[in-house]
């Protein structure tokens, strides 16, 4: 280690200067001949070239973070575009879509046998709850708290699950109903709603994040 260390420094420090010396110019330092490898060698989809991807190719590493958990790269320290999900604007289909779900979850909630002091059925009145100021107040705030409300209630209702099967049935709907109304392309979207709920699950509470 100690003979690599200094052997390391040496090759490597010409490439530092080089680099320094573009900063200190405020110009942006790229090697010739890895942007030559690019331009001949990679798919246009993922050629890199000076001054950052292109929209197209920004997609394919959205397709990254979409499919793998933990893709992201951090955002410390770099300016970040907006997430056009957080520009939602519901439309009048949405509420229509929410309206029916509202009424779905109440005559569920009206037909399961337990008792109202049973935890299922308290968790099935706040998604309720959730959805209907949803509805009130129709903003990405709100979108957020009912999508987090249905992901940890169905995480957390299932561990253990109801004992009652028609309980069981009926909780297990009700929260995938919201799921499903806002994946929907008038709500968040398949993508948007995708990489939401899996950053909800890299971030849920220790206790039920790997329920069953």
């Amino acid at each position: 280690v100690e003979k690599v260390v200094p052997e390391m420094e040496k090759r490597l420090s010409e490439e530092f200067e080089v680099r320094q010396l573009a900063r200190s110019e405020r110009k942006q330092y790229y090697n010739p001949s890895a942007l030559t490898y690019q331009a001949e060698q990679m798919p246009e989809q993922l050629k890199i070239s000076v001054g950052g991807p292109t929209a197209q190719q920004a997609m394919v590493y959205e397709e990254f973070c979409r499919c793998l958990p933990g893709f992201l790269a951090s955002n410390k320290g770099s300016s970040v575009k907006t997430d056009p999900a957080s520009q939602f604007v519901p439309s009048e289909e949405f509420i229509v879509i929410l309206t029916n779900c509202i009424k779905e979850i109440t005559n569920q909630i009206r037909l399961v046998l337990a008792p109202p002091t049973s935890h299922h059925v308290i968790m099935m009145r706040a998604l309720l709850e959730t959805a209907m100021q949803l509805r009130m107040n129709a903003n990405y705030t709100n979108v957020i708290a009912l999508l987090q409300k249905a992901l940890e209630g169905l995480l957390e209702g299932m561990n253990p699950p109801p004992s009652d099967p028609d309980m069981f049935v009926s909780f297990r709907d009700c929260h995938i109903l919201i799921l499903r109304a806002l994946q929907d392309q008038r709500a968040l979207g398949p993508v948007a709603s995708c990489r939401l709920v899996t950053k909800m699950l890299m971030e849920t509470r220790e206790d039920i994040k790997y329920s069953p």
